[in-house]
């Protein structure tokens, strides 16, 4: 081969020019960077049962918030750190429409400042993957449906809901 002096230094400045930052953030954004679960969510006619099976499972800790005049549980994973970054199975009443997973969430590195392009990202993979167009994020953090209509949230990480919650005594603590 031979090569012009003037085309390996076009070459070169080339790939010395900048990146647009969207291009960059998105390369970085897909696959997610996740620590992993942060909790799954589940909605059932009776709360305390449902959080005493958990506990009798889990034999861990069980934290409660109050929420729509009841209870919330959550019933963690892992002992609560000072971080207060633990997974868990949040423990919520259905209102009368029976047993069903409300989501799943996830936390994701840098959801501040990439939610935008992850997003943009994940609307192009629906998109190539057939699953029509992506519905996109409604609500707070990254809640959507994937094509079967579970619905996903998205939390910056690390971030835990268990930091509303305080300690519960409804069953005793790593005895379940």
């Amino acid at each position: 081969m031979n090569f012009k002096r003037r085309s390996v230094l076009w070459s070169m400045a080339a790939l010395a020019a900048p990146v647009p930052p969207f291009a960059l953030a998105q390369d970085a954004v897909l696959p997610l960077r996740t620590p992993g679960l942060d909790h799954l969510d589940v909605m059932v006619p009776d709360v305390e049962a449902t959080s005493k099976f958990y506990m009798g499972l889990f034999k861990t800790e069980l934290h409660a918030q109050a929420f729509r005049g009841g209870f919330r549980y959550f019933v963690l994973f892992n002992p609560l750190t000072e971080s207060r970054e633990v997974g868990y199975v949040a423990v919520g009443d259905s209102s009368g429409r029976g047993s069903y997973i409300g989501h799943f969430c996830t936390s994701v590195y840098d959801w501040r400042r990439d939610s935008e392009a992850i997003m943009q990202g994940m609307g192009e993979q629906f998109a190539a993957g057939g699953f029509g167009e992506f519905p996109g994020s409604t609500g707070f953090g990254g809640v959507f449906r994937d094509p079967d209509g579970t619905e996903i949230q998205f939390l910056p990480a690390p971030d835990t809901l268990v930091t509303v919650a305080e300690p519960s005594d409804l069953v005793p603590w790593h005895q379940g």
